[in-house]
Order: C-alpha cells, then sequence, then structure tokens
C-alpha cells in the first residue's frame, strides 16, 4: 500500500495528494462510513425479502438499490467529504 501511495503521489505535497489514506481504529463500526451503507442495503433487503427467491436475486435487488442511492452520512465529515 505505501508503495502504491508513494508512486500515485511522488512529488506532490501532502495537500495535493491524489489519494490518501485514513487509518480508522481497528473493530470501530461507528468511525467506518461503509458500515452505514451496509446497514442501508440490508434495512432495503430486509424491507423487500418477499420479493427475492433466490440469491441471485437477493443480490441483484442489492446492487440496484445501492447503484441508485446517494449517502451523506455525518460520519463523512470527519474524513474531510
Amino acid at each position: 500500500m505505501q508503495d502504491y501511495l508513494t508512486s500515485v503521489n511522488a512529488g506532490l505535497d501532502e495537500k495535493n495528494w491524489r489519494i490518501s489514506c485514513v487509518l480508522l481504529a481497528p473493530h470501530a463500526p461507528e468511525q467506518n462510513p461503509v458500515e452505514d451503507i451496509w446497514l442501508k442495503g440490508k434495512t432495503f433487503l430486509r424491507r423487500h425479502f418477499f420479493e427475492n427467491k433466490t440469491f441471485v436475486q437477493v443480490k441483484e435487488s442489492f446492487f440496484n438499490f445501492l447503484n441508485g442511492q446517494s449517502f451523506d452520512f455525518p460520519k463523512l465529515s470527519l474524513f474531510g467529504s
């Protein structure tokens, strides 16, 4: 990871880096915005469980729901978004 970040950000000041790595505390879902996305997706599936009879349908329903969403969670501001 360090080699990749070095190659992508080579020669740039830290304020101009193209990619930054944010370290999250281990086992701290309250800091990780991905956990909120998973929760929304799982909640959608629970509400629509009767529409999905196979795993393929569940997967397709999950991805269709998430692709149609715009996420703006308060914890995103912790990361400069």
